[in-house]
């Protein structure tokens, strides 16, 4: 289950993401633009590795991990030169830790969903949408 704590932003207000897991499972998050035309992989990352949870557990993000590497926060950011702009978080809850080759967002989120499925990995997703709005 995903939440985020606002869906209506201002650039540069703060945010955090929630997961909960309904049983084990390794998270991807993923930022996705409007279009579907850009996606970042927002987490695991290079200061946060690996996003394991328990049944049951939930986590928030930037946790106290991210706060110790450097990321103490999450800031709303528009794409240069958009007003306002409508993205997509999404999560992806896999039964076991994915290689970055089928994690890597470099081809869009529909690349990823297909090298999920091409894996034959047992896998769930979830999605919440936001909106950022000029200051």
């Amino acid at each position: 289950d995903l939440g985020l704590s606002r869906n209506r932003l201002l650039a540069g207000d703060e945010v955090t993401i929630n997961v909960t897991a309904t049983r084990e499972c390794w998270i991807y998050l993923y930022d996705l633009w409007l279009d579907w035309g850009k996606t970042s992989l927002i987490a695991p990352n290079d200061r946060v590795p690996e996003i394991h949870l328990k049944a049951g557990q939930t986590w928030e993000y930037p946790d106290e991990n991210a706060r110790k590497a450097g990321v103490s926060k999450l800031v709303a950011e528009l794409p240069e030169g958009y007003k306002v702009s409508a993205e997509t978080v999404r999560v992806i809850a896999s039964r076991t830790p994915l290689p970055p080759k089928v994690t890597d967002p470099a081809e869009g989120f529909l690349a990823v969903l297909r090298r999920m499925n091409a894996a034959r990995v047992d896998w769930a997703e979830d999605a919440q949408a936001f909106t950022i709005y000029e200051k």
